[in-house]
């Protein structure tokens, strides 16, 4: 249930143009061959979603995944076609899909975004929100060790200068940090490399939002997200879990992962060699991650990496 409301401000309104809600699947390669069965392919739903209108389907999937439009509540006035939200006002949508034995051994993620238009007096312009969750259908065991997202690295662990926009050399952010950085869009799936106990961190200047994960293999945070998935303040996780979506919230210079593994503790003030990059497997080019590095003088980045618990 995605909820918004007004703040009580005088000549305040949002207007709620459109709503997008995903559903993907990744189904455990570990779970099917137990089974001695093949892994069925990933599943990805689209829907779009007007207010006060009919739900808008866009999938390649059986009709059964179809959605009733009855699914959908509204409670907005539904005499208003413009869907503005005023003080005193609430948007309230409610969707609901039925997951068959297509979805067995799976994780499943939920995005929900909700583009909006805001007036606040002489102010006004465009956002959105966004927020995820995930769950489990069956075993959905995934292998550990796998990179948290997909992207180009933009930074990597002790990187000691970096090159400006005017290809200058200029002192890089994890000169004393065993970090990886990950370019990716806004709003990408952030995964867990690992089990262990995952925290939702305080909302600090420099990681913004994040989470920080407790494992076997140590303590790893992942920061600058836009939103998070973790039910409660803490949640053990497995492998492969979704912690999150990407972002630019706290000391970021443009949206991508910060991906770090403290030492004794901090996770800055800290000194070579790397604990982080034995623990993740070669980039896309088969390049050992101790050996990525990034270079932005050739009109893009070097090593690209990409995560096993991605859906494709």
């Amino acid at each position: 249930v995605a909820r918004i409301n007004d703040f009580w401000i005088f000549n305040f309104f949002i207007q709620v143009p459109d709503i997008e809600w995903h559903v993907f699947s990744k189904h455990s390669k570990k779970a099917y061959e137990d089974l001695g069965l093949p892994v069925p392919e990933d599943i990805k739903i689209t829907r779009v979603v007007i207010p006060n209108t009919k739900p808008n389907p866009q999938s390649d999937f059986p009709d059964e995944t179809t959605p009733d439009p009855e699914d959908y509540q509204v409670t907005t006035d539904p005499n208003d076609e413009l869907n503005i939200i005023r003080p005193g006002e609430k948007l309230i949508i409610t969707y609901k899909q039925k997951y068959d034995a297509t979805f067995n051994h799976s994780r499943i993620d939920n995005k929900f975004k909700a583009s909006f238009y805001f007036v606040d007096g002489s102010v006004s312009g465009n956002d959105y929100v966004e927020t995820v969750k995930s769950f489990c259908i069956g075993d959905c065991f995934m292998a550990a060790g796998c990179w948290p997202a997909t992207g180009p690295i933009s930074q990597t662990f002790f990187q000691p200068t970096c090159k400006d926009k005017k290809d200058r050399d200029v002192t890089c952010s994890h000169w004393n940090s065993d970090s990886f950085d990950i370019a990716l869009p806004e709003g990408s799936s952030v995964f867990s490399p690992f089990s262990g106990q995952a925290c939702v961190g305080h909302v600090s200047t420099d990681f913004g939002t994040h989470v920080v994960l407790q494992s076997s293999e140590g303590s790893f945070i992942f920061a600058h997200l836009s939103a998070i998935s973790i039910h409660g303040n803490c949640a053990n996780v497995e492998a492969g879990a979704l912690l999150g979506l990407s972002g630019n919230t706290g000391n970021s210079s443009g949206p991508h992962l910060h991906f770090s593994k403290a030492q004794r503790g901090l996770f800055w003030a800290n000194s070579p060699p790397s604990g982080l990059a034995p623990l993740m497997p070669p980039d896309n080019e088969g390049r050992e991650a101790i050996n990525i590095t990034p270079d932005l003088t050739e009109g893009g980045y070097k090593s690209h990496v990409t995560s096993c618990y991605e859906t494709k």
